[in-house]
């Protein structure tokens, strides 16, 4: 278990305060602090709290107003920050007195009896050991000092089951005016945040604190807070949930020695889940969180605050989440696994199977070129992130997988053209500064054709990857990609010339750039308009992006035979427009010149090849179930794509036959389910 001490570093960034029982969804939505006037905008909200009035005889001696309770609030921060215990619990005992349901205040003062319990623990083991007279005295003084840490502690639980405040911005309200203006604000929040953790570490490794559930649960809930503060986030989290299941287990403690009664131990229950649903959602765990909020929900009665600020919750996580693409992760001896998998089926109906001009003899036992076909396709990767926070590698982070590919499509009429494919890949995609990638991936595929092996193909890409982004932004507004592909191809087809042996290297270098133009919620603004609870119609497709993407492809084909042999150049231009009612609308234009490096030996002329290539795919796709949106299968995507492919090879070559053998038209109808999960 990572501990605090003395010489404990913690970087300065920070972007975000503790909160206890009504706020998370800031955490989601804002990476950015809150300030007190700056709520979330899908926040909690919770009914407005009177402050308790003082006694009548204390009122002189008490705060005016809320602006002088924020500066004693702050006089007794800095206390607690400078060590000086006795003078924070003087200011905040001030300061609760006359209002008991200042959650900030109960909160640190509940720590400074804490810290003031360990030191005077420390001083009876001391005593005790040197056969003192005081001993005692002081064993009995630091049991005092944590009774009133614990009673102070379940008051700020009280507070916020009571009123489900919001407290982020409660908090560290005091914090918050004492950062403005102050260059040293920041250090100063995050002193006060490690000093909590340090004393609730501390006490629950004591013998009085060891087995407290309260004070393992507010450890917990100081292992969220400093989230915000640690570069080194992901242990944090970690340790934060590890204390609130700890916190869970001396709960059930409690219930069978019959020490804690059934509705304070439910209460117990959903604030336990409540921080394990943020620190899930923390740690981009949005399926985990859910189903933690979701528990919370079951617990309460409907209707109820706590029912009301889970389920919105609940809203803002699935909002965002929509479009994630985030895969299924499970724990294994390597660390935590992803899964990723694909399925689709469809229907094609192609006007030109065999590849032939229109004025070509068809092959002897084929009728016709034209045929239906039915497709099947199935994959899956698995795949292992590596973070340089969590596992000290070089860079960013690095991602590792395997995966597996199977493609078949049968044919009713021409089963000499019917195609089973199967392809294994290994890759590696390391992000080694922000938003520069350097990825490598191996595959080797095997295909048939009809019943026969076809070809066997060993390929080697190295890739280079760039997002282009502003700071404002946290989608890229851009993306490059440079790579290189090395394909050592084997054909295992019978060959009655040697000229026509395809066998070889097949190297090519290309690069995209995409970009995106505008978002789905700016084009169709009636559609995608926000109702009154912040939510826009459609899960999240008004976060689509109108895409435009170009690209250049150069190809360098070496084979044993001299028939194929070529240089080729490729540019390509495709957009995809989103559009309401989940709809998009995709176009994709490919122009290819190849020119091929030695005779061919069909043309009656002699002459080399030429070709020039159009490529054209129209399509639109209906969204029935993105990411995020199916509470069970939350990584489930399923599409519906209707389209057209349209394909004109115009070639110089002309047999002895006068038929241009390489030259013909295609087109292709398709229907296809894709459903990834």
């Amino acid at each position: 278990m990572h501990g605090f001490s003395p010489m404990s570093r913690w970087p300065s960034r920070f972007a975000g305060c503790l909160a206890i029982l009504g706020c998370g969804a800031s955490l989601l939505l804002a990476p950015a602090p809150l300030s007190a006037q700056e709520p979330s905008a899908v926040q909690p909200t919770a009914p407005a709290v009177q402050p308790a009035q003082p006694p009548p005889d204390a009122v002189a001696t008490q705060p005016a107003g809320p602006a002088e309770r924020i500066v004693q609030l702050n006089e007794g921060l800095r206390a607690f920050d400078a060590g000086d215990d006795e003078e924070a619990i003087r200011i905040l005992s001030e300061l609760t007195a006359a209002e008991p349901d200042n959650v900030a205040g109960q909160y640190y003062l509940g720590l400074a009896y804490l810290r003031r319990g360990l030191k005077l623990s420390g001083e009876w083991t001391r005593a005790a050991e040197t056969g003192e007279a005081n001993a005692a005295e002081l064993s009995e003084l630091a049991r005092e000092q944590f009774e009133q840490a614990a009673q102070r502690l379940e008051r700020v639980s009280a507070i916020s089951d009571k009123t489900l405040i919001p407290i982020e911005a409660a908090l560290d309200l005091g914090i918050a005016h004492l950062a403005k203006g102050d260059p040293e604000g920041k250090a100063n929040q995050r002193a006060i945040a490690l000093r909590a953790a340090q004393t609730l570490e501390e006490y629950t490794r004591s013998e009085h604190g060891k087995n407290d559930r309260v004070g393992h649960f507010f450890l917990g809930v100081a292992y969220y807070r400093l989230n915000y503060y640690a570069d080194e986030r992901g242990w944090v989290l970690r340790e934060g949930k590890k204390e609130l299941q700890r916190a869970r287990d001396l709960l059930e403690a409690d219930r069978r020695a019959g020490r804690v009664n059934e509705e304070d131990a439910r209460l117990f229950e959903v604030r336990q889940l409540y921080y394990l649903g943020l620190l899930n959602l923390a740690q981009d765990n949005k399926s985990a969180a859910i189903n933690n909020l979701l528990d919370v929900r079951g617990r309460v009665v409907a209707g109820d605050l706590m029912d009301v600020n889970a389920e919105r919750l609940i809203d803002a996580i699935r909002k965002k989440q929509g479009g994630s693409q985030k895969p299924i992760t499970f724990d294994s001896p390597l660390g935590e696994i992803r899964f990723e998998g694909e399925l689709s089926m469809g229907y094609f109906y192609d006007s030109n199977v065999i590849l032939l001009g229109k004025d070509t003899s068809l092959p002897r036992g084929i009728a016709q070129k034209y045929d239906h076909r039915f497709g099947l396709q199935a994959g899956f990767d698995v795949s292992r992130l590596l973070t340089g926070e969590d596992d000290g590698i070089l860079g960013k982070n690095l991602l590792i997988g395997i995966g597996f590919t199977t493609a078949n499509f049968w044919q009713p009429s021409i089963q000499e053209f019917d195609q089973n494919s199967f392809q294994g890949r290994a890759y590696a995609n390391w992000e080694f500064v922000d938003d520069l990638f350097l990825g490598l991936e191996y595959s080797h595929t095997y295909t048939k054709l009809g019943t026969d092996p076809f070809i066997g193909s060993n390929r080697l890409t190295p890739v280079i990857t760039k997002y282009w982004r502003t700071a404002k932004d946290q989608d890229p507004l851009a993306r490059t990609d440079l790579y290189y592909i090395y394909d050592l191809r084997d054909y295992f087809e019978r060959l009655t010339l040697n000229a026509f042996d395809r066998d070889g290297k097949y190297q090519a270098v290309g690069v995209t750039q995409a970009f995106n133009l505008a978002r789905a919620a700016d084009l169709w603004t009636d559609y995608y308009k926000v109702d009154d609870r912040g939510v826009s119609r459609d899960f999240g497709d008004a976060r689509r992006f109108l895409v435009a993407r170009f690209g250049y492809l150069f190809r360098d084909e070496t084979t044993r035979g001299t028939e194929f042999d070529l240089i080729g150049n490729t540019i390509s231009a495709m957009i995809e427009v989103p559009l309401p009612w989940r709809l998009t609308v995709d176009a994709l234009a490919e122009f290819t010149w190849d020119h091929y490096l030695r005779r061919s030996a069909f043309d009656y002329d002699g002459k080399n090849r030429s070709d020039f290539i159009q490529h054209y795919d129209f399509g639109i796709t209906r969204t029935f179930v993105e990411r995020g949106e199916n509470e069970h299968l939350p990584t489930l995507r399923v599409r519906l794509r209707a389209g057209v492919e349209l394909t004109f090879q115009d070639s110089n070559i002309w047999d002895r036959l006068g038929q241009d053998i390489y030259s013909y038209d295609r087109a292709i109808y398709n229907v296809r389910l894709m459903i990834n999960f």
